[in-house]
């Protein structure tokens, strides 16, 4: 493991450990959204700040809001790093609105939406354009069609508008030819839309894109990691991304998942085997942007229409959306710190 790939998993962890001991209620779920929020971040937090963000939650959400819940520890955190706190919460309400106004329902997932996109605006405005552009985003999806719609794609959908502006037809042409490729190529009956939904958002060849995710799939498989067919595989189109061969993206992870397999909250009695490979993927992803080079990285994120640039940059919340949606309820809600 090189430098600054291991000096970035250790400072996960201790994340992990300063919200574990500081907040000991939550439990390794939660500690393990907020330490990821906060090494994406970059940001330096006290644990006076944490808690005064914590006051303040408490006293506005209602009791049964998910940001009081299973959002917790990534709302307190981001709300800390925003270094205005009461703004930040508010902004997240406005977008919240909004995005149940645009979907005539409730989502838990909606939050998560509403706290990327409150991240990236400065005006009513802006929030109100960012959600009309995910629900437009989002109504390609089949997951729009279906009775019990899968919110996940919308807050994918959410990290794409967020990116900057979208032209929806040549969107919906790319997201397409997209499904109908990754179909054929990898044999997978149902692709993931959330997978197909970020690299169409990336300007390029999609035949191209689409054959570097299956060989980074593959690369990954020689190792004996899976990201699976779900909601999980949008990771592959993170890593994508970096400027790296498939062997070496998938030694990484490999590497950055060994570390993490020695770690409270990953072992026997942890989050699981598959959500480890996510916060491993999670851990390269973070390590390429804050290595050597990394203003090039972000240059070449960027350059890729600014979108899938945004989605790294948002890893510490994108990924709680796959958390949400990959794993069963009552293993995210676990009190233990067993692992």
């Amino acid at each position: 493991m090189d430098t600054v790939l291991r000096n970035t998993c250790e400072k996960f962890i201790a994340n992990q450990n300063l919200l574990r001991e500081s907040f000991k209620r939550e439990g390794i779920a939660m500690h393990l959204m907020g330490a990821a929020a906060m090494t994406g971040s970059g940001g330096e937090l006290t644990l006076e700040n944490l808690k005064k963000c914590e006051d303040f939650l408490d006293t506005k959400a209602g009791v049964f809001s998910s940001i009081r819940g299973i959002l917790k520890m990534p709302m307190i955190v981001n709300m800390a790093l925003s270094g205005k706190a009461e703004d930040y919460y508010e902004t997240v309400q406005r977008a919240y609105g909004d995005i149940k106004e645009n979907r005539g329902t409730k989502d838990e997932r909606f939050f998560l939406a509403a706290m990327i996109i409150a991240s990236a605006v400065n005006s009513d405005e802006e929030i109100t354009a960012d959600v009309e552009t995910a629900g437009k985003i989002f109504e390609l999806t089949d997951a729009s069609g279906r009775f019990f719609a899968d919110m996940s794609c919308f807050v994918t959908a959410s990290s794409i508008a967020a990116g900057g502006d979208v032209d929806i037809d040549a969107y919906a042409e790319r997201f397409a030819l997209c499904k109908e490729e990754l179909r054929l190529s990898s044999g997978i009956g149902k692709v993931p839309e959330d997978l197909c939904m970020l690299i169409a958002a990336r300007d390029g060849d999609i035949n191209e894109m689409c054959g570097r995710v299956l060989e980074i799939a593959d690369a990954l498989g020689d190792k004996k990691i899976s990201l699976g067919t779900g909601d999980a595989a949008s990771m592959l189109a993170v890593l994508a991304t970096l400027d790296m061969s498939p062997d070496e993206i998938a030694k990484r992870v490999s590497e950055a998942s060994a570390f993490l397999k020695e770690q409270k909250g990953f072992g026997f009695m942890g989050v699981g085997k598959e959500m480890r490979y996510l916060y491993a993927s999670m851990l390269v992803c973070m390590s390429y942007q804050a290595g050597p080079g990394a203003d090039d990285a972000a240059a070449k994120a960027t350059t890729n229409n600014a979108i899938v640039g945004r989605f790294i940059m948002q890893q510490q919340l994108i990924i709680l959306t796959t958390i949400m949606t990959s794993v069963n309820m009552a293993n995210m809600m676990m009190v233990s710190n067993l692992g």
